[in-house]
């Protein structure tokens, strides 16, 4: 990005220059990225966010790319900017190698801040689509979940209101390419609100409990849509508040409801993603786990 400005005001927020159609847009539609400040995450103890910078969108510098869109399963045209650009245009600490993307719907989804990683997902923030020639607007069609049993449309929908990431390859780094076609985090992502700068060995030591196996599934299958004790996503439950789901579900019943898909699931709104792949053991790994995680406090955030 070229037309920056002063990064900084002080300690206050900084309105930036972004990159958008002619389209007019209201003050809500900015992105805000900031550093993950030092200090316990844990239930209502939340340091406040560190250089707070919030983009404001520009008309002057949109990108038009056609694009295979893995959440649709088509392709199109979409007005944008590349995912990378954001992230090197803002000055984060040497110490940050880690995004995490927020979303409205309360999915938190941590990108690698490296040149491969960010090459091969090849990420881009759309603020508008292209149905016809010099047709382009903001109005990103809805993905409902697929559900043979369901007589009924999907009443909660993943919806779109002034963004949307496409992304070309159902890649992402923590999550094993043999299973990818199983579960991705992309298939569930909506609007782009936020993006998260943190130090990767800091912010996975949050969930570190000494129970290795249980925080690699959590890293693997869980972390993208839920939280423990507020620390984290907020699209699926809190593993922890108010109710720990280690008192309510056994292992047995974390693999049923894991694996196998309910009837009629869509029509109840249920937004669990099944995982045909998970086994027994995994489940009884992160059932360990997230009882650890209900008896103590989480680490703090604290990069070396």
């Amino acid at each position: 990005m070229k037309r920056m400005g002063s990064m900084w005001a002080g300690a206050g927020v900084v309105l930036l220059s972004f990159w958008v159609t002619a389209t007019s847009y209201g003050a809500s539609n900015t992105i805000s990225l900031w550093t993950r400040s030092s200090g316990s995450y844990s239930d209502d103890q939340n340091p406040p966010k560190a250089k707070l910078q919030t983009y404001a969108f520009d008309p002057a510098h949109v990108v038009k790319r056609r694009m295979l869109d893995v959440q649709y399963g088509h392709t199109a045209v979409y007005l944008g900017v590349p995912l990378g650009d954001l992230f090197k245009a803002y000055k984060h600490a040497g110490q940050s190698d880690l995004a995490i993307l927020h979303f409205a719907n309360g999915m938190a989804v941590p990108v690698p801040l490296n040149a491969s990683d960010i090459g091969r997902l090849d990420a881009f923030v759309a603020v508008q689509v292209c149905v016809k020639k010099e047709a382009c607007s903001a109005d990103f069609a809805e993905v409902a979940k697929e559900d043979a049993f369901a007589v009924t449309s999907d009443p909660r929908p993943i919806t779109f209101t002034w963004n949307k990431i496409v992304l070309p390859t159902l890649w992402h780094p923590e999550v094993p390419e043999a299973r990818q076609h199983i579960f991705t985090p992309w298939h569930h992502v909506d609007t782009l609100t936020g993006i998260e700068f943190a130090n990767a060995a800091a912010y996975y030591r949050q969930f570190d409990l000494g129970e290795t196996e249980g925080l690699g599934v959590f890293r693997e299958r869980c972390q993208y849509c839920h939280g423990v004790r507020f620390v984290g996503a907020s699209y699926g439950w809190d593993f922890v508040t108010p109710l720990p789901i280690y008192e309510k579900r056994p292992p047995e019943q974390l693999l049923n409801h894991v694996k196998y898909p309910k009837s009629r699931a869509k029509s109840m709104g249920l937004m669990m993603p099944n995982q045909s792949d998970v086994t027994v053991t995994e489940m009884k790994a992160i059932w360990r786990w997230m009882k650890k995680a209900a008896g103590h406090p989480l680490p703090k955030y604290q990069p070396n």
